[in-house]
């Protein structure tokens, strides 16, 4: 953190500082609990932070800067201000009531010529101008130099972004609402990579758009709104990165089954404190026009699905109590939730006011994460073992919701396969640190350094863009096989198939095999002895001897879907995100179909 010896920039920051602490703690309270001199501190430090990204108060900087200029100022606005409500409120009367004395006064008021604002601007002008004086060398010179940004439309050089990220910036561009101050363009940035990453939709509004949109709800402040063209964020709202956070998150789990076990949790939640009664009647009013024409079970899902995203949004950023429930109650979403949330840690610009949120949302799941594990130890709903897992038949299989289609089109690496292979296994490293939650069956999987290994054998472009995407694989795979150990470890227990689907020019059915170890915890893999005994989870008592890791990695050589033609999405894939379970096995061929579930 930097450290503030500039004499004008002190006294600014340490009275922005008290008045911040001030409102955050109710005078010197927090939550009923005095502010520790720690906390003081950090809001002080979070101050400083924001005078050299230009983000101090300028009305702060000028009362403590401005002396008798700045009250001066002050007293001429105060006077002009009462003298035009008494003005306004004497025309309000009517004509044959007024007094001889009011219709002097209004004559008075007139002369005054109260819409000349040339006294107050020269003083406003006189008063910035000595505090601009005195800060040219001053920190706070970059909160002035942002002041003026306000007033300048949002500008960006559209030749630094490309694909779905510089859309985004066109649209802030294009917009005509958002300025061009620094908390602005990170703002933007952070929306574009989001929408970049994951395919979400943004665009921008603000309250008085809104009241054209039919999404304005009377007396209240809108974050945004959603639309099948994407989300729309509210400029004006103060809870815009909410509303990102909350609709990101959610967007990531649907159509898994993580997400009716997240609905069901945040209602749980909700309904108990009144949040989900008073959000249904919001959001009623705010869609009423985009869901006019749904009814039934229909209307009441699509507007369960806004408040599941809005609830989200909110608790992740507010209450605590939220997130350590589902450390303990609901582990595989809080963990899913966890990685979003890290994600987004990642992408935002450091330093900015977005960063400091995520940064405190972040530190509120490590904290949880730190207490369930103590709570909950074996008891947890995060599993790592496949041993009492049903292996679902055809039917069960075709009636999953859609697949996720991996996306491996995009090398993430550069040179030739040898060049690109140690690329991959230089990076590794960091890939093998963590499992991954597979969302068919709520199973961690762990990836190794012999993971990799079978899927290097083979060389081709396919096969090593595959390796550039195992994670997102192993995420978005369906079991369809088991079998028990026939050969090599003595310390495999059995070994799982999984399909996923990836895309490249068309879709191919990607094959995985996961065995499941029992080791001691000597025996571990270096780098699930190291998760486990690293992992804010405190899981290594528990599951220290039983994981699941990819053991090989293959694509299927795709088959025929009936009635396939060249027109088909499958085999020409373009913008196409998820596909059918039915249709992936369909595509699934040669000896690699014996490891999938035969129709009866």
């Amino acid at each position: 953190m930097c450290s503030v010896s500039d004499e004008y920039s002190t006294k600014a920051a340490e009275s922005q500082g008290d008045g911040k602490a001030k409102r955050q703690g109710g005078g010197s309270r927090r939550g009923g609990k005095k502010l520790t001199e720690k906390e003081k501190n950090h809001i002080h430090e979070e101050v400083i932070e924001d005078m050299v990204n230009g983000g101090i108060d300028i009305d702060t900087i000028e009362e403590v800067l401005g002396g008798d200029s700045y009250k001066s100022y002050k007293d001429t606005v105060a006077n002009e201000d009462a003298l035009r409500k008494e003005y306004d409120d004497l025309l309000n009367l009517k004509k044959n009531d007024l007094t001889v004395k009011q219709e002097k006064r209004i004559a008075e008021l007139e002369a005054m010529n109260l819409s000349d604002t040339t006294k107050r601007d020269g003083l406003k002008s006189k008063l910035r101008q000595e505090v601009m004086d005195m800060t040219i060398s001053d920190r706070l010179s970059e909160s002035y130099r942002e002041r003026a940004k306000r007033g300048d439309a949002f500008d960006a050089d559209l030749t630094q972004y490309k694909g779905k990220q510089r859309e985004v910036v066109q649209k802030a561009m294009d917009s005509g609402i958002l300025n061009n101050t620094r908390r602005t363009h990170e703002f933007v940035d952070l929306i574009s990579k989001i929408s970049a990453d994951k395919g979400v939709l943004f665009d921008f509004t603000n309250n008085e758009k809104l009241k054209d949109s039919g999404f304005a709800v009377d007396g209240k402040t809108v974050n945004g709104y959603v639309t099948k063209d994407g989300i729309t964020l509210n400029i004006n709202a103060s809870k815009a990165l909410n509303k990102v956070a909350g609709h990101e998150i959610t967007h990531v789990l649907e159509g898994t089954e993580l997400y009716d076990a997240l609905q069901e949790a945040v209602f749980a939640y909700a309904k108990p404190k009144g949040d989900y009664k008073r959000l249904f009647d919001s959001m009623k009013q705010r869609y009423r026009e985009a869901y006019k024409d749904l009814d039934g079970q229909a209307y009441d899902d699509a507007i369960n699905k806004e408040i599941v995203a809005d609830l989200v949004g909110d608790y992740l950023f507010t209450d605590t109590d939220f997130v350590r429930n589902l450390s303990t109650q609901n582990r595989n979403i809080f963990q899913k939730i966890y990685d979003e949330i890290k994600y987004l840690c990642k992408v935002v610009t450091a330093g900015s006011k977005e960063a400091r949120q995520l940064e405190k949302v972040k530190k509120a799941f490590e904290d949880a994460y730190r207490e369930g594990g103590k709570q909950t130890g074996a008891n947890s709903s995060a599993k790592y073992s496949l041993s009492e897992a049903k292996i679902p038949d055809r039917t069960e299989l075709e009636n999953r919701p859609p697949m996720k289609v991996v996306d491996i089109s995009a090398p993430q690496t550069q040179g030739t396969f040898t060049d690109r292979r140690k690329q991959i296994l230089r990076n590794a490293d960091a890939v093998i640190s963590k499992p991954y939650l597979n969302h068919d069956t709520g199973t961690m999987i762990f990836l190794t350094k012999k993971s990799y290994t079978h899927i290097f054998s083979n060389s081709g472009e396919l096969n090593i863009n595959a390796a550039e995407h195992l994670p997102e694989l192993i995420e978005n795979a369906v079991l369809t096989h088991s079998e028990k150990v026939t050969h090599g470890s003595d310390y495999a227990d059995g070994v799982y198939t999984f399909f996923a689907a990836a895309k490249s020019g068309r879709v191919y059915p990607v094959k995985l095999k996961v065995k499941e170890y029992t080791y001691s915890g000597q025996r571990l893999p270096e780098n699930i002895k190291a998760y486990f005994e690293n992992s804010p989870q405190g899981y290594a008592s528990s599951y220290d001897t039983v994981v699941l890791e990819v053991e090989e990695i293959e694509e299927s050589p795709p088959g025929s879907v009936k009635g396939m033609n060249q027109n088909d999405p499958l085999l020409n894939p373009g913008e196409l995100s998820t596909i059918s379970v039915a249709d992936l096995l369909d595509l699934v061929n040669g000896d690699a179909r014996k490891y999938i579930p035969q129709p009866q």
